[in-house]
């Protein structure tokens, strides 16, 4: 649902720019009981609408507990059970980077080697590939540079599974590298496709051949797999969106987010990476590996927090976690583990509610909160290099190039001074606190892990790795602009809708207004009904069960936004002309400020927009 939300925070939601779309969570007493934790979990489910919830919990010394919570299906009223099989989405990429791992564990390649040479057939281009050729960590990181999939990508390409180098063989154009691979880091699934892919070349079978052998058989997880079997057929649970049952769709990138399982089996999973010893699957410096950040730049020069291979990193009362989000249409699902406190949980919904980051919330901080941790101290004081980081900066590492605006809009302001120093998004959370490090970056507050450093001289200019995130230092006016020109639009609009329910009854009774008024006034209005006649047809596609299909093909609703985003363009220049052309009609003078700002309101987001490739968009492209 990006595209949705990408234009719809640019026409409609700029006053929740850089906000969650879920829901805030409630304030929650603290959990000291799993009892406690079940009935808070049942809360949760119930405020979220959310048919069903499993949790399962994993602790060093005490029998596993798992909690089922609702239904799996809503027409038959079917409850949750320990046998039911839920999409765990991305947490599939965990054991793509584990392959890869155990291979070069094996000797049988290495993740430094170039994917130019291991697979050849594969398409794509990176311009630096002579000095700095995309490697195999590169898919691992997330560095490779490479747009997010496009719609025409992951529409179905068949009705039954495909082969990986023929869903790859598809649309190769998403994999352009937009910048040199390990240095910006910015989350990609197609990524992980070409590296189980590189898996099955090196194995010679089935890439959910080679991790059913090599994983699923040795933990015992024998209700997981990637198909629509007649296992999964007889105990999975249905998927919802808005209460609406989804059909399964056959992943064209099925590696990378397509695994089935049940929370049981994902506990012996969790249970095996929080032992961390070393076994016939994998050694130990293979997990110690697999969730440390590498192969990046901002890795080498000591960025700690950040992507690992295959791992997301997470924290609770100063303790660090590794793990990974899984997400489809009406399926969300998390799980989280910590080596060191030998503790893990997985969490499983049947929709795309809140609920798994608020249980998420609740399990973290209940498992956490008797443990100690030190004290996160400065190691050196602050010099005046660090102050001049202070200022504004702007994401250079977006997700999607098309879509760039949504992580673009919402700047980020870093405070460096001689006592305290912050960082935060100009709205959407507080300032995170930044304690100085050995060397020249900041330390996370809590967990003491190093999570930003300065860039200088990059391709791009000055700017910060702050986390996962490449942020480029730009000016305020450049900072603020975007966001400025989308709340000046919002006002404008909504003031000249509430002004229309006055004048509209006049003209049609009354008839106490002329003609010529209501069309200098109507024309900016044109531009309000075009802008959300497009946003209703996005909002229809990326609601239907079939969204990739319509999304990624020339239909009638992918024209229709097409046409209506160029229609906003192209009405918000003819009403700068009308309301030129009318400048000297007789009208009060509030009634021609009005419509003259929200005129220019209307082409300063149509200029906006066009920067950002978002006027003539081509879903299907």
């Amino acid at each position: 649902m990006r595209i949705y939300w990408a234009i719809t925070l640019c026409l409609l939601s700029a006053f929740f720019s850089g906000t969650s779309m879920a829901q805030v969570p409630e304030k929650q007493k603290p959990i000291n009981s799993l009892e406690e934790l079940s009935i808070a979990i049942d809360q949760i489910r119930l405020r979220t609408n959310t048919p069903g919830v499993a949790v399962g919990v994993v602790q060093a010394g005490q029998p596993n507990w798992r909690y089922n919570s609702g239904i799996a299906n809503i027409q038959s009223k079917i409850s949750l059970n320990d046998n039911c099989q839920f999409r765990l989405g991305s947490i599939s990429k965990m054991f793509v980077a584990l392959s890869l791992l155990k291979l070069e564990e094996e000797g049988k390649l290495s993740l430094n080697d170039k994917v130019q040479i291991l697979a050849p057939e594969i398409e794509f281009l990176n311009p630096w590939e002579a000095t700095e050729p995309l490697r195999v960590v590169h898919l691992l990181n997330h560095s490779s540079g490479w747009d997010s999939p496009h719609f025409n990508e992951q529409k179905a390409l068949s009705a039954t599974p495909i082969a990986i180098i023929d869903a790859l063989n598809a649309h190769p154009h998403s994999r352009l590298s937009r910048w040199k691979p390990s240095s910006r880091v910015a989350y990609n699934n197609t990524g992980f496709l070409v590296a189980a892919y590189i898996v099955e070349k090196i194995t010679g079978e089935a890439f959910e051949s080679y991790v059913t052998r090599s994983f699923f058989e040795p933990l015992s997880m024998n209700s997981s797999g990637y198909y629509f079997s007649d296992t999964y057929r007889e105990s999975a649970v249905s998927l919802y969106i808005n209460k609406q049952e989804q059909p399964y769709h056959h992943l064209n990138n099925r590696a990378a987010g397509g695994l089935n399982s049940t929370i049981g089996d994902m506990l012996g999973f969790a249970q095996f990476l929080v032992s961390e010893k070393t076994t016939s699957i994998v050694g130990q410096n293979v997990l110690e590996s697999f969730r440390m950040p590498t192969g990046t730049i901002a890795a080498e020069q000591g960025l700690s927090f950040g992507w690992g291979l295959g791992n997301q990193l997470f924290h609770a009362n100063g303790v660090a976690l590794y793990g990974h989000e899984g997400s489809l249409r009406g399926a969300s699902a998390m799980l989280i583990y910590n080596p060191e406190y030998q503790f893990a949980y997985v969490i499983a919904a049947n929709n795309n509610s809140p609920a798994v980051s608020q249980i998420h919330h609740l399990v973290s901080h209940y498992l956490t909160k008797g443990i100690m941790v030190p004290n996160v101290k400065a190691e050196r004081e602050v010099s005046q290099e660090d102050k001049a980081l202070s200022g504004w900066y702007k994401n250079a590492a977006p997700i999607s190039s098309t879509y760039s605006i949504v992580s673009t809009i919402v700047p980020w302001q870093l405070l460096v001074g001689d006592t305290s120093s912050t960082i935060k998004p100009l709205v959407g959370s507080p300032p995170r606190i930044l304690i100085p490090d050995a060397n020249k970056g900041f330390k996370h507050n809590t967990i003491g892990l190093t999570v930003l450093l300065p860039i200088k001289g990059s391709e791009f200019g000055d700017g910060i790795y702050y986390g996962p995130q490449t942020l480029i230092k730009t000016n305020i006016v450049s900072a603020l602009l975007p966001l400025l020109v989308v709340v000046f639009w919002v006002l404008m609009a909504l003031s000249s809708v509430l002004f229309m329910l006055i004048w509209l009854p006049r003209y049609l009774f009354k008839k106490s207004i002329t003609c010529q008024t209501v069309a200098y006034r109507s024309w900016p209005l044109l531009s309000l009904f075009i802008a959300i006649v497009t946003l209703i047809c996005l909002r229809i596609i990326t609601s239907s069960p079939n969204m990739y299909s319509i999304a990624g093909s020339v239909s009638l609703l992918s024209v229709l936004v097409f046409v209506g985003s160029l229609g906003f363009l192209v009405s918000a220049v003819w009403s700068v002309w009308m309301c030129y052309k009318l400048r000297k009609l007789p009208i009060n003078s509030f009634t021609k400020w009005h419509t003259t700002f929200f005129t220019l309101s209307n082409l300063l987001l149509a200029i906006l927009l066009l920067s950002n490739g978002l006027i003539g968009l081509r879903l299907w492209a």
